[in-house]
């Protein structure tokens, strides 16, 4: 998945997304609570452990994961 991609389709689930030094974090648009990360230079790394993700319906929970694990798998020479 590329990242214009997933960005948008973060944005399009009514989350807010930012980038730091090496990670994405998505938070609530409302609330302002960081929900997860997700690492921008290594694949596989993203965290949900957070007082956002708790907060969220379990189908919301399930499909911002799915979208998350997408973009982490997604080796980074394929997400430019």
């Amino acid at each position: 998945m590329r990242t214009e991609e997933f960005i948008a389709a973060i944005e399009d689930c009514g989350y807010s997304i930012s980038s730091g030094e090496a990670r994405f974090y998505i938070e609530d648009w409302e609330e302002g609570y960081l929900i997860a990360t997700v690492c921008a230079k290594a694949v596989n790394r993203l965290n949900t452990d957070t007082e956002g993700f708790e907060f969220l319906e379990e189908n919301e929970k399930s499909d911002l994961l799915r979208l998350l694990i997408h973009y982490a798998k997604t080796p980074l020479y394929e997400r430019n």
